[in-house]
C-alpha cells in the first residue's frame, strides 16, 4: 500500500509540500486523519480524481485499514455496502470548499461520513452533510456543482498531480519527491524536515 517515486516536472509552480486525496479511498481517510500532525507543518490539501491517475488504485484491504484505525484510536471503519466509486460530485464540492478555505474540515467530514458512517460518496446527502460540518451552505454547494469553472479546476488539479508524478492517492508531494500511501507519511515528514 505504498510507493515512493521521484516526481516529474510540474506544469506550473506548486507549493513545496501538498497532500493529494480522493474521498472515495479508505486509505485517504486513514492518511487524512494524521497528515497534519505527522508532517508537522501546513500543507495544502488538493482534491483529485483518483480514477484519472495513471497508476492502479491502491489495493485497499478494508480489514487492514479497520485494524490500523482501531490501533490509532480512530472511529471504527464502517464502509458502505455500495462501492465507493463515483466521487466526481464529492470532489467538485471539495474543490469548492478548497476555494473557500474550508478544505480540511470538508474533506475530513466527507471521509468520516463515507468511511465511519457507512454513507456512499455519490449520495448528494453525504455531500451536504460534509458541507454542513465545514459550514458551507447547501445552496452554495448545489450551485457550485454545476459550475464549469469548478470542474475545470478539479481537472487542472488532477493534471497537475499527474505532472508531479502522482499516480495514486493518498499522496504527499514534498518538493520533487512523491510519497504514495498512508505508510509513507513518516518518510514524507522526514523529507519535510530536511
Amino acid at each position: 500500500m505504498d510507493l515512493n517515486i521521484e516526481a516529474g516536472g510540474a506544469g506550473r509552480p506548486l507549493d513545496r509540500t501538498a497532500f493529494y486525496f480522493d474521498v472515495s479511498s479508505a486509505e485517504c481517510w486513514l492518511a487524512a486523519e494524521r497528515v497534519i500532525q505527522t508532517l508537522g507543518s501546513p500543507a495544502p490539501w488538493i482534491p483529485v480524481m483518483s480514477d484519472q491517475l495513471t497508476g492502479p488504485r491502491l489495493d485497499e484491504d478494508l480489514a487492514e485499514i479497520a485494524a490500523l484505525a482501531d490501533t490509532r484510536g480512530l472511529l471504527p471503519l464502517k464502509a458502505s455496502a455500495e462501492p465507493q466509486i463515483d466521487s466526481r460530485e464529492m470532489m467538485l464540492a471539495a474543490t469548492y470548499a478548497r476555494q473557500g478555505g474550508k478544505i480540511v474540515a470538508f474533506a475530513l467530514a466527507a471521509m468520516r461520513q463515507c468511511w465511519c458512517a457507512g454513507r456512499n460518496v455519490a449520495d448528494r446527502d453525504t455531500i451536504m452533510l460534509a458541507g454542513a460540518a465545514a459550514e458551507v451552505h447547501p445552496n452554495a454547494i448545489s450551485k457550485a456543482l454545476g459550475m464549469r469553472s469548478l470542474a475545470a479546476e478539479l481537472e487542472r488539479s488532477t493534471a497537475d498531480a499527474l505532472a508531479s508524478g502522482i499516480t495514486a492517492v493518498p499522496a504527499i508531494r514534498v518538493g520533487e519527491r512523491v510519497f504514495i500511501g498512508d505508510s509513507q507519511l513518516e518518510a514524507a515528514a522526514l523529507e519535510v524536515a530536511k
